[in-house]
């Protein structure tokens, strides 16, 4: 089985997200704009020298936190509860990441975290981890048959 893989992408994280970047025509044709191609050129660059030799296959592991740029010293390594909303600030990372080929399909993400918080160093933490295919740790089948 692969090793984790750690990645740290330093700065501000954009608040355009996959919903937010994404318009919809009466045709029922959809585009991204701007802000999102830009965004998504971002993550790519970023996220370049962690590419992978060749995907994972099997179930995946994602873990994503969002750290942004604290305004009060009061707020540092506080929840940040506003907008943007995680599930679609880790949807635009996971398109992004399966486009450059760190798995196969992003359906193999069967365990996922997200969060966002105020910090002193704005950035993005980002640990993939493949799984075995037993997950007798996760799932206690006493639990299940309740």
């Amino acid at each position: 089985m692969s090793e984790k893989t750690v990645i740290w992408i330093p700065g501000e994280p954009a608040r355009v997200t996959h919903q937010s970047g994404t318009r919809h025509l009466r045709t029922g044709r959809s585009y991204k704009t701007k802000a999102l191609k830009d965004w998504e050129a971002t993550l790519k660059a970023a996220l370049l020298p962690y590419r992978l030799e060749k995907p994972l296959e099997g179930p995946v592991s994602l873990t994503v936190t969002f750290g942004y740029q604290a305004k009060k010293k009061s707020n540092l390594w506080k929840w940040k509860t506003t907008r943007p909303d995680t599930d679609n600030m880790i949807k635009t990372v996971k398109d992004v990441m399966t486009r450059m080929g760190f798995w196969k399909d992003d359906a193999q993400i069967v365990v996922e975290r997200c969060s966002k918080f105020w910090s002193k160093d704005p950035g993005i933490g980002i640990v993939v981890e493949p799984l075995e295919e037993d997950n007798g740790e996760l799932i206690d089948d006493e639990e299940v048959e309740r």
